[in-house]
């Protein structure tokens, strides 16, 4: 078995801020705005122009990331409205919280 460069990664400051925990704490992105349209909800990167689409789950997510929540906080909130397993919630929420801060839409702290 040989390694490719794909199999692993450098960390470096800007991946390690990126490395999330249950006890982390998000809070939203300032030039960030969001509306709903068609069934929607879009985030809106006001510096860049981006565009971005979170179904309703998401929107919930997005709304919990005020600084005070800890991600275990969000997932417990999640799992309370939605009958699925706590550890696939779990799995998810990180995956779009991850996704949000590599996108800085998120971004770590109160």
């Amino acid at each position: 078995m040989s390694l490719r460069q794909r199999d692993f990664f450098i960390l470096t400051p800007h991946r390690l801020s990126q490395m999330l925990t249950p006890e982390s704490r998000l809070h939203r992105q300032d030039s960030v705005l969001m509306q709903q349209a068609a069934g929607s909800h879009i985030l809106l990167k006001s510096d860049s122009g981006e565009c971005y689409a979170l179904d309703d789950i998401g929107a919930q997510i997005w709304s919990l990331c005020d600084g005070a929540h800890r991600i275990a906080d969000i997932v417990a909130a999640i799992v309370a409205d939605y009958d699925a397993p706590a550890a696939t919630v779990e799995a998810d929420t990180m995956e779009l919280l991850q996704e949000l801060v590599r996108e800085q839409l998120l971004l770590e702290g109160p």
